[in-house]
C-alpha cells in the first residue's frame, strides 16, 4: 500500500510505506551550482615575496562560472591558481550537469598527470582522485587502450571520470558513452568526437594540457589542518622515470629483473606515487590488472588490489607489483607468490627487510629497492 507524506515545510516526498523520508531536492542538489561568494584575488607572502593567485572562472555562453560546488553539494568552492599554472589553460568544451565539482577537477588533474608520466599513448579511469585503472597502448587503437583501463576495474568506473594524453578519436568517444562517465580531459579532440559527446547533455569535457615534469610553478604544496592550520610541503617529485633509473636500483634479491620486468616495474611505480597510502598496484602488459589504495595497513592494500583483479577476471601470474612503502612483513610476499608475481618495486627500509627478500629468494620473485617512499594522504 502507498501511502502520502505530508511534506508541509519538511521538504518531503511522496514515499511507500517503510522506505523513510527521502529529501525531494536531494538529486537536485547534484546538478545545481552553488554560488560562492570567495574573494577574486588571494595573496600569500612566501618570505619577501608575494603571490597572487586568481580565482578560476571560465566564460560559458557569455557568463562566469566557477564550480558547481565543493566536495559536496552544501559546500560552496572556489579554485585559485597563481600564474604559470596549467589550470588556467584548462577549456570547457561541454559543460552539461552545471559544470564540474571539486571532485571532477581534481580527478582531472591526477588523472592528466598519470598520463604524462608516459610518452606513449595511455589512459587513466579516475574516481575520487585515484585512478581505478590505467592502461598505456600495445597497439595504436586508442579506443582499445581506453576500454582496457576501464576494464581493469569496471564496478568503480561507474561515474568515471577519464584522462587522456592524446587526441581523442570518434571510436573512443564511441566507446566512452557506452557506459556512465562524468567527465572527460584530453589535449584535444577529434571534431567527430566532440559531436558525439553532444548526445549527451550531462557530459562535461574539457581539453586541458597534459601534466609533465616536475614542479611546473616552482610553489610548495599548500595544505591544510583542521582548524585553520595551513601546512607548506616540498612538492614529492619520484626521481624513478625511466628504464634506466629503474636498471640503476639496487636489487635486494638473488635473482634481477630483466629488462621487461624492469619496463613492467617503472609503469607500475608511476602509478603508484599517484595514489593514497598504503597503495599497491599488479600491472601486467601495458595496464593495472588491481589497484589497492588508501588501506591502513600493507596486507590489507595487498588484498583489496587482488580482490579486485578477481572480481574483474584478472590473472596476475607473471605480473609485477609496486609497493608504495615497504613490505613490512613476509606475509605480503606470500599472498603475492601464491598468485605468480615474478617481481616487485617498494622502497626498502623496514627492519623485517631480509626475512622479505627471502621469502622473495624462495619464490624466486625478483625485488629493486627504490629507496624512496611514495606516500600520498
Amino acid at each position: 500500500m502507498v501511502e502520502k507524506s505530508q511534506p508541509g515545510n519538511s521538504g518531503l516526498v511522496k514515499v511507500e510505506s517503510g522506505t523513510g523520508p527521502v529529501p525531494g531536492n536531494l538529486r537536485k542538489m547534484y546538478r545545481t551550482a552553488r554560488a560562492e561568494s570567495f574573494p577574486s584575488v588571494i595573496t600569500i607572502n612566501i618570505g619577501d615575496v608575494g603571490i597572487e593567485f586568481k580565482k578560476v572562472q571560465w566564460d560559458i555562453g557569455g557568463e562566469l562560472k566557477g564550480l558547481r560546488y565543493g566536495t559536496n553539494p552544501h559546500q560552496s568552492a572556489a579554485i585559485y591558481t597563481p600564474v604559470g599554472s596549467p589550470i588556467n589553460e584548462l577549456k570547457w568544451l561541454q559543460w552539461g550537469k552545471g559544470g564540474p565539482s571539486l571532485t571532477n577537477v581534481q580527478d582531472g588533474c591526477r588523472g592528466m598527470k598519470i598520463v604524462g608520466h608516459f610518452e606513449d599513448q595511455s589512459v587513466a579511469v579516475m574516481k575520487h582522485i585515484n585512478p581505478s585503472g590505467v592502461a598505456i597502448s600495445i597497439n595504436p587503437l586508442q579506443d582499445e587502450t581506453y576500454v582496457r583501463a576501464r576494464s581493469a576495474d569496471e564496478r568503480a568506473a561507474f561515474g568515471c571520470v577519464v584522462a587522456f594524453n592524446s587526441m581523442v578519436t570518434r571510436q573512443t568517444a564511441e566507446k566512452i558513452l557506452e557506459t556512465f562517465v562524468e567527465v572527460v580531459y584530453a589535449p584535444d579532440y577529434h571534431p567527430a568526437a566532440l559531436q558525439i559527446f553532444g548526445s549527451k547533455k550531462d557530459l562535461r569535457v574539457a581539453r586541458m594540457p597534459v601534466l609533465r615534469g616536475g614542479n611546473v610553478t616552482g610553489l610548495p604544496n599548500i595544505l591544510s589542518l583542521d582548524g585553520g592550520a595551513l601546512i607548506f610541503e616540498d612538492p614529492h617529485i619520484t626521481k624513478i622515470s625511466s628504464l634506466q633509473d629503474v636498471m640503476g636500483l639496487a636489487v635486494a634479491t638473488k635473482r634481477s629483473p630483466t629488462e621487461t620486468e624492469c619496463k613492467e616495474l617503472l609503469n607500475a611505480w608511476l602509478i603508484v606515487v599517484e595514489i593514497r597510502s598504503n597503495g599497491i598496484v599488479f600491472w601486467k602488459n601495458g595496464r593495472s590488472l588491481g589497484i589497492g589504495q588508501g588501506q591502513v595497513d600493507r596486507i590489507g592494500a595487498i588484498e583489496d588490489a587482488i580482490l579486485k583483479a578477481k572480481l574483474n577476471r584478472m590473472d596476475l601470474a607473471g605480473s609485477v607489483l609496486a609497493s608504495d612503502g615497504f613490505i613490512p612483513k613476509v606475509d605480503n610476499v606470500e599472498a603475492i607468490a601464491k598468485l605468480g608475481v615474478i617481481a616487485l618495486i617498494k622502497p626498502g627500509g623496514s627492519r623485517e627487510d631480509q626475512n622479505v627478500i627471502d621469502a622473495c629468494n624462495r619464490y624466486g620473485i625478483a625485488m629493486v629497492f627504490t629507496a624512496e617512499r611514495a606516500f600520498r594522504h
